[in-house]
């Protein structure tokens, strides 16, 4: 950024850093809390981890719905409604963690905080997408989803520090809200509405760069996906390979299930293992900090060995770390192996694995990003639960097996013998 004209510079500060905060509490706290706290609420035993289970996957289920139903949302001022509605609910619903009581509650709850912060995600990405595009600075987009990661490390910090006093993880909650609503306040004033047609029009601004559509920005922002897509590599835009795509809408559906398992339950685990808190919440801020460069990181192996060798090195990156703590017991390595592994792919495969999908079917972009995004929505929401009853029968190794597996398959499915021209 220190190549560009102030003014320029400038610009982009002032439609990345509220875009930034606003995924912070949305995403990185008010999606991903769950994962440190809930070992609190299984040490209290308001919960157990079939219930645990069941609770993140309401979450999910109400984020794949919030997903869909935003990008069919037309017009500037209702989506910069949506935005102030998703950063406003997704305060509020933390407070609710804390202040009700069941788990009938909670699922309600998650499932309402996982809508909410897909409305915000997708109409922040629009917004922030549109906005640069205008100062000719589209492929900077990819910084946005810093948020996710940085949204990690605070919430996991956060919690840590909670615990270390001795606060109910009720408080906990309650903290996570106070933090999230310092983010989403400095978010809130640059939700306004911009300039250009947006989401629902499915029309491209005169001159950007990026376009935007109805299913495909709005639908890429289902798990930080627009990432990489203004850096990903064009791919020649020759008739579809149904093969092909197939291929990868059910590796990406395996993906959404595998990586699932340890976003939901790696703190979890470290606690059943006898470590104390403190290790747990360390283990939920390294899957943060490595999210940050692993972007840039798989940008460069995309544009070095193309898409598809990138989704397959992400798929098995994540695939074999998953693998090491059901070698290693209860080592703390191993399941810091496993967030490293966590941490370095789940944002850049998503960003990869869509426009890849896209350049599969270019007739029908929007159908293609849809079909991915149902498939994901599909595995992350079976994967919890799927998780949870294996671990009560096994322990933790079960569903660390079960995420190995279904990465591992995901990356043989996208192995280029499928469709010999990519």
């Amino acid at each position: 950024m220190n190549r560009l004209p102030a003014m320029t510079r400038a610009s982009v500060r002032r439609a990345l850093w509220p875009g930034i905060a606003a995924l912070v509490a949305v995403m990185g706290i008010s999606r991903f809390v769950y994962t440190p706290i809930l070992p609190d609420m299984l040490a209290a035993d308001v919960l157990t981890l079939r219930g645990a289970g069941w609770v993140a996957s309401a979450n999910f289920v109400g984020y794949l719905i919030g997903a869909v139903a935003a990008s069919r949302i037309p017009g500037r001022l209702a989506q910069s409604r949506g935005l102030r509605a998703g950063l406003a609910v997704s305060v509020v619903a933390l407070l609710a963690m804390a202040l009700l009581d069941g788990i009938v509650a909670w699922m309600a709850v998650r499932f309402v905080a996982g809508m909410a912060s897909a409305f915000a995600l997708v109409f922040v990405s629009t917004q922030v997408l549109e906005r640069l595009a205008a100062i000719g600075q589209a492929d900077r987009t990819i910084w946005l989803y810093s948020g996710v990661g940085i949204g990690i490390v605070v919430s996991a910090l956060g919690v840590q520090a909670a615990t270390a006093v001795g606060l109910p993880w009720p408080a906990t909650w309650a903290a996570a809200a106070a933090i999230a609503t310092v983010f989403a306040a400095y978010a809130w004033g640059a939700a306004g509405v911009s300039g250009g047609r947006v989401g629902g029009s499915g029309a491209r601004e005169a001159g950007a760069p990026v376009p935007v559509e109805p299913g495909t920005a709005a639908v890429k922002a289902q798990d930080a996906a627009v990432a990489s897509v203004a850096s990903a590599p064009a791919l020649p835009a020759d008739p579809p390979a149904p093969r092909a795509f197939n291929a990868a809408v059910i590796a990406y559906g395996l993906f959404g299930l595998g990586y699932v398992i340890h976003a939901t339950y790696l703190p979890a685990m470290v606690r059943a293992a006898g470590y104390p808190p403190a290790a747990a919440s360390w283990i939920w801020v390294l899957v943060g900090a490595v999210a940050l460069p692993s972007i840039a990181f798989w940008r460069g192996v995309s544009r070095r060995s193309g898409a598809r060798a990138a989704i397959v090195g992400c798929y098995l990156v994540q695939g074999v770390t998953a693998l090491v703590p059901l070698f290693a017991g209860d080592s703390i390595v191993a399941a810091a192996i496993a967030a490293l592994g966590l941490g370095a792919t789940f944002i850049p495969a998503s960003g990869l694995a869509l426009p890849f999908a896209r350049g599969l079917d270019p007739a029908a972009s929007a159908r293609a990003i849809g079909v991915m995004t149902a498939a994901f929505g599909a595995g992350q929401i079976v994967g919890p639960v799927a998780a949870a009853y294996l671990a009560e029968r096994s322990g933790f190794g079960g569903p660390s097996a079960l995420a190995c597996g279904v990465l591992l398959t995901a990356a043989a499915l996208m192995r280029p013998r499928l469709d010999a021209r990519r």
